[in-house]
């Protein structure tokens, strides 16, 4: 969990690199190596100064095992370390699928096995916006760093959301939509956006086929887990409990993709008030 006071630090850092990335731009043809290198710096160091932990790390890569001992990973706990017990899968499946599989004997052993999965969509989402170098060093700030580093999941739908938004990539992002619930909402929007209505058919129809099989093992369980538990995290937030720090990658993502037009927009708005 995020605290209402880090959340507030996290967006100062955010808005600090951000503002000395656009400064290196201007001063050195190195911007991006200086940029990055220093990002990685800050937020490692971050990581041991802010308790941003999460389950994620350990339970996700349990899926697979969980799937091949023929439970329901929705209704059966996570086998992991006592300090997240009872946790349950609360995913869309597709996000447990894609990734680095373990099949060894639970609980998983290295504890950070997921990072290995992590590891590699980091290195895809930096092949992916290779020839975007300002968009690759928005994202990768120290904030995003810190949330790679504690291990959260979100970097696999989130590397769906760069290939369907910024290169059009409809099957990338029928994929991303069935990960993480974050997706179908972002990328429908999108649609809306540009006018493809039946795109986002398309999106809610792939999601359901690759859902059914769930829905139809345990309705009740899916239901609860993939939508009312994360409605309740909502709440966390409308309490002051503060929100899950993995939630910044997605506004990270999509602010880094669409910085040229926020950039314009906000001279616009300049120049009329001048005027």
């Amino acid at each position: 969990m995020l605290p209402i006071k880090h959340l507030t630090l996290a967006i100062s850092f955010i808005g600090f690199f951000w503002y000395t990335l656009f400064q290196l731009r201007k001063i050195t043809r190195y911007w991006a190596v200086i940029y990055i290198i220093l990002s990685a710096f800050v937020g490692y160091t971050m990581s041991h100064c802010v308790p941003w932990g999460t389950d994620e790390i350990e339970y996700t890569a349990t899926f697979y095992a969980t799937i091949l001992s023929g439970q329901n990973p929705y209704t059966t706990p996570a086998p992991v370390s006592c300090i997240y017990e009872g946790i349950y899968w609360s995913y869309l499946p597709l996000l447990g699928f894609i990734q680095i599989p373990y099949l060894g004997p639970l609980p998983v052993q290295p504890w950070y096995f997921y990072q290995f999965t992590n590891l590699l969509f980091v290195l895809l989402i930096a092949y992916t916006l290779r020839e975007k170098n300002t968009i690759l060093c928005m994202f990768f700030n120290p904030v995003t760093i810190n949330i790679i580093i504690y291990g959260y999941n979100d970097l696999v739908p989130v590397f769906f959301l760069f290939l369907g938004i910024l290169h059009n990539n409809k099957i990338a992002a029928y994929i991303g939509c069935a990960t993480k619930q974050f997706n179908l909402p972002i990328m429908t929007l999108v649609w809306i956006y540009k006018r493809e209505y039946k795109t986002i058919l398309k999106a809610f129809l792939f999601v359901l086929i690759i859902s059914t099989p769930f829905i139809l093992w345990d309705y009740e369980a899916f239901s609860e887990q993939v939508f009312l538990a994360h409605i309740r995290k909502a709440g966390d937030f409308q309490e002051g409990a503060g929100i899950y720090p993995n939630y910044l990658l997605y506004p990270i993502a999509l602010i880094s993709i669409y910085h040229s037009r926020f950039k314009s927009l906000f001279q616009k708005i300049t120049i009329k008030k001048t005027i």
